[in-house]
């Protein structure tokens, strides 16, 4: 199935990428919605669905945690966008 491309398209990007965050992938890519997955292990269990429409490996964890940190200062361009954390800080 193909995604239509829009520039104020909805999307999440998925910090964490274990159980909760392959949930979350699922649910929201059954429903068209693209969805990024972003972790510090290539053992991501989220980034294999088929619904995941981008990865991104962080080095370490302090690099994740600092983007956990920044998801509640997104600008204006985000209105339709989520940022969603699936681990403890």
């Amino acid at each position: 199935m193909s995604r239509p491309c829009h520039d104020n398209m909805r999307g999440a990007i998925i910090l964490g990428g274990h159980v909760q965050a392959l949930g979350i992938v699922r649910i929201l890519g059954q429903r068209s919605i693209p969805v990024i997955v972003v972790d510090s292990s290539r053992y991501s269990l989220a980034r294999r669905s088929k619904f995941c429409t981008a990865f991104f490996l962080v080095s370490d964890e302090g690099k994740l945690q600092q983007m956990v940190e920044l998801q509640d200062m997104r600008s204006s361009s985000w209105a339709r966008g989520a940022a969603l954390t699936t681990r403890a800080g």
